[in-house]
């Protein structure tokens, strides 16, 4: 078989955020306006969209798909197809700049159904052209035979171990790309697979490459060589953006109170903008050890410290809380005081989509505001509070 490798920036819009080029060019492709049913490239060269092509010609493509007969897109109508014979690649090459320096943040959203059975790969490489030459960095594969998931780290002692896949929900998968300290760590569902050892970009999956420090090109590759019995995986909601831009402004009229470290905790929030897509938050200068959430709503202006807090709540009604079962979105404070997901590790993820429940759908063209409610020992208090654009 072939082996196949397998700050504050002010309410920026899409159209200025994806074609930033300060560094490199960001990307994203939700599927949804592709032609239902049809293939992202119609096989080899020549993509009919946003940078997808095949591996290499007379090769199959992966496919727009929709309901029926694939599962329900994350954001509607459509999601990605991983066809069985397929290879298909997303050449970051092709853009006007792609990235080549500093921190990167690449995501997408996977659904495994119960059926699903073989392997699939999400690889990402250093060197990519259509024909060669090719370099591999990051892999990460979906085992539907042992219902395992897992980074191919062959440069590395991988002590996080597999993960278990989960099927029948769309499931948050990211890598960290460093191109300035030349490393990457990648998330499933939250969960860190590389052990916390951010591993080399250039020494790359084999562990013996030369690889460069510029990220060219995701592919997704369905080893049928390897696994005959391979099925489809279906894919959604891609993202590669710079991992330091901030989306948000903070409210100028709501001044967070100190907390018991005697400073005000802070958030921050990082994505494209765009109305159904995921926002990245963050919480700095918090009570290490203690837990927080998120709440949003339309209406800042609020202002007051209520009845039992020490801090000001600074979004009036109606409230939206992101803290319900499966607590995906509730945090705690490390050591230093920054928070991370009590849910794998990783990152806050915020939907804006309305795919979680409690949280209503933002529209294009509305303002939300976003702020962090955390314990402070016998009290709780408040971040300062976020405002947000949307396109």
């Amino acid at each position: 078989m072939r082996h196949h490798a397998s700050t504050s920036v002010l309410l920026l819009t899409a159209a200025a955020f994806l074609t930033q080029t300060s560094s490199a060019q960001s990307w994203s492709d939700d599927l949804d306006s592709y032609p239902h049913g049809a293939p992202v490239d119609p096989g080899g060269l020549g993509s009919i969209g946003n940078g997808w092509e095949s591996w290499s010609s007379g090769l199959g493509s992966s496919t727009v798909a929709g309901q029926p007969p694939a599962p329900v897109a994350r954001s509607l109508p459509n999601c990605l197809s991983n066809n069985p014979g397929a290879d298909t690649v997303n050449n970051f090459n092709r853009m006007p700049s792609h990235p080549v320096f500093g921190p990167w943040k690449i995501w997408f959203f996977v659904f495994a159904p119960n059926e699903y059975v073989g392997r699939n790969y999400w690889i990402l490489l250093n060197t990519y052209d259509f024909g060669g030459p090719y370099s591999w960095s990051s892999q990460v594969f979906f085992d539907g035979d042992l219902n395992l998931v897992d980074c191919d780290c062959n440069n590395m002692n991988d002590p996080q171990g597999p993960q278990q896949l989960i099927r029948e929900t769309w499931i948050h998968v990211h890598a960290r790309v460093d191109l300035d300290a030349d490393t990457v760590d990648v998330f499933y569902d939250n969960i860190l697979l590389t052990g916390g050892q951010g591993y080399v970009w250039t020494t790359g999956v084999f562990g013996a490459s030369n690889g460069l420090l510029e990220i060219q090109a995701l592919d997704l590759f369905p080893d049928v060589p390897g696994h005959p019995n391979t099925t489809e995986l279906y894919y959604d909601d891609f993202l590669m953006v710079p991992e330091q831009v901030s989306l948000c402004v903070p409210d100028p009229l709501c001044m967070p109170l100190a907390n018991s470290t005697g400073q005000p905790a802070l958030a921050t929030l990082s994505g494209i903008g765009v109305a159904g897509a995921d926002l990245i938050a963050v919480v700095s200068q918090g009570p290490p050890g203690q837990f927080g959430y998120f709440i949003s709503g339309p209406n800042p202006g609020l202002y007051i410290v209520p009845p039992g807090a020490s801090g000001i709540i600074c979004i009036g009604g109606p409230q939206f809380r992101y803290t319900s079962v499966p607590l995906m979105q509730v945090f705690q404070f490390d050591g230093t005081g920054v928070s991370h997901a009590v849910v794998g590790g990783g990152e806050v993820i915020l939907p804006t989509d309305g795919s979680y429940a409690p949280v209503p759908p933002v529209q294009p063209g509305a303002t939300r505001a976003f702020q962090a409610w955390y314990r402070d020992g016998p009290t709780s208090n408040f971040s300062d509070s976020r405002l947000i654009t949307f396109t």
